[in-house]
C-alpha cells in the first residue's frame, strides 16, 4: 500500500468545516505543522490542497456537525491512497480507532467516517450501504500531490483567506446558490435514473401480453385468470396471469401494450433528461470553481453566466437602516446623580411599570390625578433616600394633571405591589400597601431636575 502526506501524520484534527458544497477543510495541528488541508471532493478542482489559513464559508451543516462529533479532536496515525479515488486517513480517538475517507470523484465525492469494522459511523452525503468496503491498494503515480510542499503550491492558486475582500458579500451568496441547483439536480438524476431502471417491468408487460395474445383461442370473456405454458423455460412449467374481471382477455392484452408504449416513450424521455442534467451539472462544476478563485473585478461576470444558467440567485440583502429603538420613559438625575425614570404616556407608563422595572424599585404617582408613572431604580433591599424620594415625587408631580397645583399627594410603594387588572386601559393600575406623602412646588429644584435630563428621545 502505498504511504501518501506522510508529512501530516501525527497531526491532531483541530476542527472540520465544510466551507462550500463538496469542500471539506481540516485544521491540522502538529509540533511544525499548522495549517488547513482542503479536499476538494468532486469537479474539475478536486484535489488536497494546503492553506495557512482555514478558508470561511458556509456555516455548519448537521452533516459537518456529526463529522465532528467523530473525527474532530482525533491524531492522524497514517495517510494512505486507496484505489484512484479514496484517501483514507487512519485516526486515533480517546483510545479508538477509526477511519476518515476523503473521496475525491469527479461528480461524487464524499467524506465518510467508518468504524474499525468498516461500518459507516457518518457521511458528508447520504450514503446507500451502512458498510463501505475500502479500494484495494493503488496502483500507479498518484493524482494528488505527494509532499506538503506540492500541497502548498497547489493550494497558492486558492483564495487563501476569502473574506478578506468585500467582494465575498458577492462571492458566497453565488457559492450558495449553485450549491442549492446542483443538490437539486443532484435528486432529479437519482429520479431518473430510477425511471431508466423500469425497462425490465417493460419486458415483463409485453410477455404477459404476447402469451395472452397466444392463448386468446383458449379464453372465454369472463376468464379472471390463466395459467400458459412459459416459454423462456424447456420444462413443461407455466405462468400464472391474472386478468382484470372488468376487462376481457383481448381487452387486457391490448392495455398491457398501451402501458408498455407509454412507459417505452417515458424512458426516451428519461434518457435525454439524464443527458441534459449531466450537461447542466457539469456546467455547475466549471462555474463552483471559477467561483472559488475568481478575482474581484470577474464576479459581477461571473454572477452574469449563474443567471444564464439557470440559478436563482438572490443578491445580497443590504440590511435595513436600524430604527432608533423607542424608549417609553424620560430619565432625570436626582439627588446623589440617581437615575429617575418617567414615562411618556399611557402605553409607554405600561412598559415602564411592567418591564421595565424590577421589583424592588420604588414606584410613583400624582394621588387621584392622570399622569406619568415614575421608577427610581433600587438595589435589593436599598431604602430610597429621602432627597431622592423628594425628586421623584417632584417628577411625578410636574408630569401629571396637577402640575399647577402649589401641593399635591403622590403615591409610593415598591414597584411588586402595582398590579395590572386584565382588560384595563393602558396606564391603570392597582396599587397595594400605598404610602403617601404630600409635596410642596419647589420650582427652582424643579427646573434643576427638568435640566437634567439625559437621551433625549
Amino acid at each position: 500500500m502505498t504511504a501518501i502526506l506522510e508529512g501530516i501524520a501525527g497531526a491532531r484534527i483541530a476542527r472540520i468545516d465544510s466551507p462550500a458544497l463538496d469542500i471539506v477543510c481540516l485544521t491540522l495541528h502538529a509540533r511544525d505543522l499548522r495549517a488547513a488541508l482542503v479536499a476538494h471532493l468532486s469537479g474539475p478542482t478536486r484535489g488536497l490542497y494546503l492553506l495557512s489559513k482555514r478558508p470561511e464559508g458556509s456555516p455548519a451543516s448537521p452533516a459537518i456537525t456529526k463529522l465532528r462529533h467523530h473525527a474532530q479532536g482525533a491524531r492522524i496515525k497514517r495517510a494512505e491512497r486507496r484505489g484512484r479515488s479514496d484517501l483514507v486517513l487512519e485516526l486515533a480517538q480517546r483510545g479508538r480507532a477509526s477511519h476518515l475517507v476523503l473521496r475525491l470523484a469527479p461528480r461524487r465525492g464524499n467524506a465518510i467516517v467508518l468504524a474499525a469494522d468498516q461500518r459507516v459511523l457518518t457521511s458528508l452525503h447520504r450514503l446507500e450501504s451502512s458498510v463501505l468496503e475500502l479500494s484495494p491498494e493503488a496502483e500507479g503515480a498518484s493524482p494528488w500531490p505527494t509532499t506538503l510542499d506540492a500541497m502548498r503550491a497547489a493550494g497558492a492558486g486558492l483564495r487563501d483567506t476569502p473574506g478578506d475582500s468585500a467582494a465575498e458579500a458577492t462571492r458566497q451568496p453565488l457559492l450558495r446558490a449553485i450549491a442549492r441547483r446542483r443538490k437539486q439536480l443532484r435528486r432529479r438524476l437519482t429520479a431518473i435514473e430510477g425511471d431508466l431502471k423500469r425497462q425490465p417491468e417493460i419486458d415483463a408487460l409485453r410477455q404477459r401480453a404476447n402469451l395472452l395474445i397466444s392463448n386468446l383461442h383458449r379464453l372465454s370473456d369472463n376468464t379472471a385468470g390463466v395459467a400458459v405454458p412459459d416459454p423462456t423455460t424447456d420444462a413443461r412449467t407455466t405462468l400464472e396471469i391474472e386478468i382484470d374481471p372488468e376487462r376481457t382477455p383481448a381487452a387486457q392484452a391490448q392495455a398491457w401494450f398501451t402501458r408498455a408504449r407509454k412507459l417505452t416513450r417515458g424512458i426516451a424521455i428519461a434518457r435525454e433528461r439524464h443527458a441534459l442534467t449531466e450537461r447542466e451539472l457539469a456546467s455547475l462544476d466549471e462555474l463552483h470553481a471559477t467561483a472559488l478563485t475568481a478575482a474581484d473585478a470577474e464576479l459581477e461576470t461571473l454572477r452574469n453566466k449563474v443567471a444564464l444558467a439557470g440559478v436563482g440567485w438572490d443578491p445580497p440583502a443590504t440590511r435595513p437602516a436600524r430604527r432608533p429603538q423607542h424608549k417609553p420613559f424620560r430619565e432625570f438625575l436626582g439627588a446623589g446623580g440617581r437615575v429617575i425614570r418617567v414615562g411618556k404616556g399611557a402605553a409607554d407608563n405600561d412598559a415602564l411599570t411592567l418591564h421595565h422595572a424590577a421589583p424592588h424599585d420604588l414606584w410613583l404617582h400624582a394621588r387621584g390625578q392622570a399622569g406619568a408613572h415614575v421608577v427610581v431604580p433600587l438595589g435589593r433591599s436599598e431604602a430610597c433616600p429621602p432627597d431622592l424620594l423628594v425628586d421623584a415625587g417632584l417628577l411625578a408631580a410636574h408630569y401629571s394633571k396637577a402640575r399647577s397645583h402649589d401641593t399635591v399627594e403622590i403615591v409610593y410603594v415598591p414597584r411588586r405591589h402595582v398590579r395590572k387588572p386584565k382588560g384595563s386601559p393602558p396606564g391603570s393600575v392597582n396599587v397595594q400597601r400605598e404610602k403617601v406623602m404630600a409635596l410642596r412646588r419647589n420650582e427652582e429644584r424643579l427646573r434643576s431636575l427638568l435640566a437634567s435630563e439625559r437621551h433625549r428621545a
